[in-house]
């Protein structure tokens, strides 16, 4: 094997590291890291997901991160690895507002009318205050 699961592995021998040790370092189980390192991509969890543990693992060994992505995308990922499936967010509820206005059902009052309504206020009452503070 001359692709990333050998590069890898060389790394972490390298470095001193045992199977288990690296799993720990860089937060991965120590199941992926042998699937790493024998390129059964299958096994792993998704394309990105896969270049982030490559990514990990370089730094945590002091590999060129370009180099071993580079070798990652020659050994196959594309064919090996599923892509991930993402829920999609929901699509909002609109309602319809007396002017004939659609806004999402749940949004709450804009922000800055808010701060404005809010600084009206504060005038309105400043005012009342001088105002009444001047007849005394």
């Amino acid at each position: 094997m001359n692709g990333i699961g050998s590069m890898l592995r060389q790394g972490r021998e390298a470095a001193g590291l045992g199977q288990d040790e690296l799993a720990r370092m860089i937060r991965l189980s120590p199941a992926a890291v042998r699937a790493l390192e024998d390129e059964r991509f299958t096994e792993l969890p998704g394309k990105v997901f896969v270049r982030g543990f490559v990514i990990s693992w370089a730094r945590a060994v002091g590999i060129d991160e370009r180099h071993a992505l580079d070798a990652l995308e020659r050994s196959g990922l594309d064919a090996g690895v599923r892509e991930v499936d993402l829920p999609r967010p929901p699509e909002p509820t609109w309602i319809t507002i007396g002017t004939g206005r659609r806004r999402p059902s749940g949004r709450r009052l804009p922000v800055g009318a808010a701060v404005f309504g809010a600084m009206v206020v504060v005038a309105a009452v400043i005012l009342g205050i001088v105002l009444l503070s001047g007849r005394g």
